[in-house]
């Protein structure tokens, strides 16, 4: 693969019209969408269609979390329509596949009612299952009898394996040099405003 163009945005006050004249004259074949900020890439996506590129935008977990998504088509209309990427986690609307969320789902009833919304930030996602590891990893230690001391820490996480996560995750989590390497690949669906899985679990 050649990269042809990094093209870096500002946090706010960007003008998609200056990156998409950049990316129209290097011309790719696809565009890697890295950033969490929920009113640049959007914009950038909606300008390059507008102006009839052919480049195929594709997003990491960074630009993947459907409520950023959701606001997109609130401003935008429908520009993100089978925009895809790679998400390692389950989408909170999966909770039928996840104990873990719907153990989630039943607090957040309780605690507003049922009418609150079934779907969750990516990055809220991120936290609740780096707080699960974080839970297995210090039951681990203790079960073991050893002191919590930071190598222990660290030598329980690196042992990690086959970890039935709650369904956080599509397949068993292995935790390999300090990541968990598994995702999914997924596309926004504008009409039922979710994104959803085109391919099953792939082990990375």
């Amino acid at each position: 693969m050649e990269i042809v163009l990094e093209e870096p945005t500002a946090l706010n006050n960007v003008d998609p019209k200056t990156h998409v004249a950049a990316l129209m004259r290097a011309d790719p074949d696809h565009i890697f969408v890295h950033g969490y900020i929920a009113n640049v890439w959007p914009d950038v996506i909606a300008e390059a269609r507008a102006r009839g590129m052919d480049a195929r935008f594709v997003g990491t977990f960074w630009s993947m979390d459907p409520m950023a998504a959701r606001l997109a088509d609130e401003r935008l209309g429908d520009v993100l329509d089978g925009y895809a990427g790679v998400m390692p986690f389950r989408y909170f609307h999966e909770a039928e596949h996840s104990p873990a969320y719907r153990e989630f789902v039943a607090f957040r009833t309780a605690k507003y009612g049922a009418g609150f919304d079934r779907e969750v930030s990516a990055w809220s996602l991120l936290g609740l299952a780096i707080l699960a590891l974080l839970e297995k990893i210090f039951i681990d230690v203790a079960s073991s009898g050893v002191a919590p001391t930071p190598r222990a820490l660290v030598d329980a996480l690196e042992g990690v394996r086959n970890w039935d996560s709650g369904g956080y995750y599509g397949l068993p989590a292995t935790v390999e040099n300090h990541s968990i390497r598994q995702a999914r690949i997924c596309r926004y669906n504008a009409a039922k405003r979710i994104f959803e899985p085109v391919t099953e679990t792939i082990h990375l």
